[in-house]
């Protein structure tokens, strides 16, 4: 069916109306090349099956997943390098087309790549549009008016032969039930039976198609847009800039809210719907290609403007542009009628209708009054503070002739709060001044403590009535008193910014330096930057009633989710994760004012109001996407030692890797700030590792195991995705680390440790048969030594006889015969001293501490009471078990014997004290006397013997220590430490 113009050209006039901005309604993000955009043009937008955006440039093609952009390198074979695509497309079946110049045309799926080329029958020209049709067929038209298709594999080209004559491009688009359309040269029309059919003209020669999810195709066609249905009549739906020629529509697409966009070669973005066309804010006013991701956002690709993300505004910034006097507010409140009240630091007052601010003449002009603030007065009207004049109300337009205000001279009005009961509360600059008005009447209400200024004010769930003042006074109203409850809160006061009471009996304080505070059931809780806060300098909070909190601080804007918040200050959570609002909405260098009550208003509508020092930012809660699903988590590379590896299921590493990361991500375009990651490595973690944004991990050198890399994500929701994303690989052990190694080590080491118990053994049987022949080898030398005295014995005793035969033949003589008997006297008993000392020192019996003891006693008391001298022996009584050998013991006595014989000789001494002291360590022995002493050893036969008793000590590993000085005695000290055994 043909159709011209008449009959319908017409009903487009009917629509024809103002095209307004809606610079207000959307906010744009830019991604160019500085944030990691490969270049500037983009000419193809499509989200894959697994989240992530990608882009296709005039220098190769991206994916991108919220926060960084990746390049994606096609094959080799793709003609021109693979860098200048004109086109992109998603494919149902998950693979992804490009169209590039030169005619080339890629599918690309992971592991499975298509090329087609001019050499398989496609067009060298510039492609125009790429579409897939219901036969799964992939379609490319291109700037000389041909098309191409690809079916099964195969390249089909179709020209002026299968009707698509004319010289202009051909555009092409599949619609809802899979049908393809085609535009060229004025003409629309439908694939059918082999060849193109016309069904529409329009006087345009250049079109732009898509499909329109009520049927059939939407056309831009110049500044005009309708809808194309087959065997029905045009549908227009309005015009873009009316009366404007030279627009010339390059892309439309129609998002899922029914809304069609349509960008222009110059005149930038329009969204059309049946209200009419407006025009939103891109960064370049050529767009080139649109589309729409999951998440609802419209992106649009501009021709050097580079990525541009489109979506409603949650936050306005309002100024002088918006009819404000001033852009920077002290107060801010809402009437019962919903208009919405501001008082500007300058202390005009302006008043908020139908989105314009007008200003609102004070009473008296040229009085000088200045207002401070304004509150809602319950009734359609309106109370105002001010500087110096009270309390002034406004009501029906007019003013009031009554002020409130307390003194003749009244002070300075900072805060202004009416109660559920609709009596009115003013803070006053008098420091810890609180008024109230009910019924006419005034009360002033001083504050317990030295406070200073109450700038705000909260009814509680309860409807207790609390104050907060600049110096960090929390004060409660309690009957007709101020009730000081500072002390329930910071240790140290912080200024009070704002105050805020939610329905679950908390009440909330914003801080100037100590954050956020939460005083609930008499138990007080802090947040701050430590807690994920981005700002401790909070001035306002609001309720969005969405389950959010908005703070405004000196960092900006941003929102945190009220049940994070309760799990921090409920010790159930460490962290709040906010999500910045400036990031949101492109808007910078966001800071809250602070000093006046109200100082933000949560308006009937539902939008909150903040005033800034650049201006009221205006937030709509309700345009905020919620969406509580987690989302998906995609592991994107594994990089051991630094280069790229593929990790299958089951891969094995080698055991001599350094260092193993891990990439991952979690496409969000939204709030990609607001995506937090966990992770954990099954084998080597103990759980889970909160990973915060970070997108990588590295671990390194995993020792030899089965491992399960996991990793998980969450949004804004705070809900954990909870199947993630899983890796498993193995870390092939060193050689060394192998069971046949293992195996092979475990038998040599048992075969070892046989060898050296049977070694050990055989030691220790060597050692004993040495012992036993030492001991063999003792007794044989003792045995001997006996023989000897026995014959040194012998020969002793001969001399006594001889001597006794002296003393037979000397009879005569008794002089010669007395003498001889004398001499034969001593030697008998000199003969059975040394006699009885050998058989001492020689007997194994003998080889303690107490039989050398004893010995050595017994001979000391003997030996100087023949010399008569005194002798006292302080020898322990009870010596412990000590074992002493026939060489050490002989030693030790001789070396005592050599002493005392010392002292008798040479001394001159009456008395000798002998003592002995037994430590762990060693055996002391001191022989001291009260003799005549000397200063220097003298050089005689007493030297030798004070050496030889060194000599003896030295040859045991002992020491001797001579002290004596004239007249004083002298002191031997022995000592003698134990063997080691």
């Amino acid at each position: 069916m043909l159709l011209g113009l008449a009959g319908w050209v017409g009903s487009l006039a009917g629509l024809r109306g103002d095209t307004r901005a809606a610079g207000a309604e959307w906010s744009l993000r830019l991604w160019q090349v500085e944030e990691g955009l490969l270049e500037n043009t983009v000419t193809g937008i499509a989200q894959s099956p697994e989240g992530y955006l990608w882009v296709a440039t005039l220098n190769g093609l991206a994916r991108f997943d919220g926060v960084r952009f990746q390049r994606v390198v096609l094959p080799p074979s793709t003609p021109g390098g693979g860098q200048t695509l004109r086109a992109l497309l998603a494919a149902r079946d998950g693979r992804l087309w490009v169209a590039l110049d030169g005619g080339g045309l890629v599918g690309w799926a992971a592991g499975s790549t298509n090329v087609f080329t001019v050499a398989e029958g496609l067009s060298g020209s510039r492609p125009v549009s790429l579409v897939e049709a219901g036969d799964g067929a992939v379609w490319v038209g291109y700037s000389d008016g041909t098309a191409g298709r690809v079916l099964a594999g195969k390249v089909s080209r179709f020209t002026a032969a299968e009707g698509l004559s004319g010289a202009s491009a051909c555009e092409l688009a599949c619609d809802a039930m899979g049908q393809l359309w085609f535009a060229k040269s004025g003409r629309v029309g439908v694939w059918r039976g082999g060849e193109f059919v016309t069904l529409f003209r329009v006087p345009e020669r250049v079109l732009q198609l898509t499909a329109a999810k009520a049927g059939g195709v939407w056309v831009g066609a110049g500044e005009r847009v309708f809808r194309l249905v087959e065997g029905g009549e045009p549908e227009p739906l309005t015009h873009l800039v009316p009366d404007l020629p030279g627009v010339e529509a390059r892309v439309i697409f129609e998002d899922r809210s029914g809304a069609v966009w349509v960008g222009t070669a110059t005149d930038g973005l329009f969204r059309c719907d049946a209200m009419g066309a407006k025009r939103v804010e891109t960064a370049h006013s050529e767009v080139v290609s649109l589309a729409q991701d999951a998440e609802g956002n419209v992106w649009a690709g501009t021709a050097g403007g580079g990525l541009n993300r489109v979506r409603p505004r949650v936050v306005e910034l309002q100024g002088t542009a918006a009819g404000l006097p001033l852009a920077t507010l002290r107060s801010v409140c809402a009437d019962a009628a919903g208009r919405v009240w501001a008082v500007t630091l300058t202390g005009e007052l302006a008043r908020e209708e139908e989105g314009r601010w007008s200003t609102v003449a004070m009473i008296e002009p040229g009085s000088g009054l200045e207002a401070t603030c304004v509150a809602g007065d319950g009734r359609g009207g309106v109370w105002v503070g001010t500087r110096r004049h009270g309390i002034l109300q406004l009501s029906d337009g007019k003013w009031s002739p009554t002020r409130l205000r307390v003194g003749t001279v009244p002070s300075p009005v900072r805060a202004l709060f009416l109660d559920r009961a609709g009596t009115l509360w003013a803070g006053m600059e008098r420091p810890g001044g609180v008024q109230r008005w009910r019924q006419g009447e005034v009360k002033l209400f001083d504050s317990p403590v030295s406070a200073r200024v109450v700038r705000a004010m909260a009814e509680d769930a309860a409807g207790r009535l609390w104050f907060g003042t600049s110096d960090g006074r929390l004060l409660r109203l309690e009957g007709e008193a101020l009730v000081d409850e500072t002390a329930r809160t910071l240790a140290q006061p912080k200024p009070i910014r704002s105050l805020l009471a939610t329905a679950d009996g908390a009440l909330w304080l914003g801080y100037a330096g100590a954050g956020l505070g939460r005083l609930k059931d008499g138990r007080f809780s802090r947040l701050g930057p430590e807690q994920g806060l981005p700002d401790d300098y909070i001035s306002a909070v609001l309720p969005d009633g969405h389950g959010s909190l908005w703070l405004a601080g000196t960092h900006g804007l941003f929102r945190v989710l009220l049940t994070e918040l309760q799990a921090v200050a409920n010790g159930r959570a460490e962290r709040v994760r906010p999500v910045p609002a400036e990031r949101d909405d492109g808007l910078r260098n966001l800071q809250a004012n602070y000093g006046n009550w109200p100082g933000a208003l949560c308006g009937g509508d539902g939008r909150l109001w903040f005033p800034m020092r650049t201006g009221l930012a205006v937030v709509q809660p309700a345009r905020v996407r919620r969406d509580s699903a987690p989302p998906p988590v995609l592991i994107e590379r594994v990089l051991v030692d630094g280069q790229p590896v593929a990790m299958v299921a089951g891969a094995r590493l080698s055991p001599e890797h350094r260092k193993v990361e891990v990439e991952y991500t979690a496409p969000r375009f939204s709030a990609p700030e607001s995506v937090h990651f966990r992770h954990q490595l099954t084998g080597l973690d103990e759980g889970w590792v909160e990973a915060g944004t970070e997108r990588r991990v590295s671990y390194a050198r995993l020792p030899a195991g089965s491992y399960e890399f996991r990793v998980s994500a969450s949004a804004e929701a705070g809900v954990w995705n909870a199947t993630g994303a899983m890796l498993a690989f193995n870390v092939a052990p060193f050689f060394w680390q192998t069971w046949w190694f293992r195996l092979g080590a475990g038998g040599g080491f048992t075969l070892a440790l046989v060898a050296w118990v049977r070694y050990a053994s055989f030691r220790r049987l060597r050692a004993r048969l040495q012992r036993l022949e030492q001991e063999a080898a003792l007794h044989r030398e003792r045995a001997r030594i006996a023989k000897d005295i026995h014959d040194d014995l012998g020969a002793s005793l001969t001399q006594i006889s001889l001597l006794g035969d002296l003393v037979e033949q000397d009879l005569a003589s008794p002089e010669k015969a007395g003498g001889h008997a004398r001499t034969l006297s001593c030697t008998a008993r000199q003969l059975m001293k040394s006699l009885d000392e050998t058989v001492w020192a020689v007997n194994p019996r003998n080889d303690t501490l107490g039989h050398l003891l004893d010995y050595t006693g017994q001979f000391a008391v003997e030996f100087l009471r023949v010399a008569c001298v005194r002798c006292r022996v302080d020898f322990p009584l009870q010596p412990p078990a000590r074992v002493v050998s026939a060489e050490a013991r002989h030693h030790l006595f001789l070396v005592v014997k050599e002493a005392l014989h010392n002292i008798v000789k040479h001394a001159r001494a009456t008395e000798v004290r002998l003592c002995a002291t037994v430590s762990e360590q060693a055996l002391q022995l001191t022989v001291s006397d009260d003799g005549q002493g000397f200063a220097v050893a003298p050089d005689n036969a007493l030297a030798d013997g004070l050496r030889n008793m060194e000599q003896r000590l030295a040859a045991l590993g002992g020491s001797c220590r001579i002290l004596s000085q004239p007249g004083q005695g002298t002191r031997i000290e022995l000592e003698w430490p134990w063997p080691k055994s």
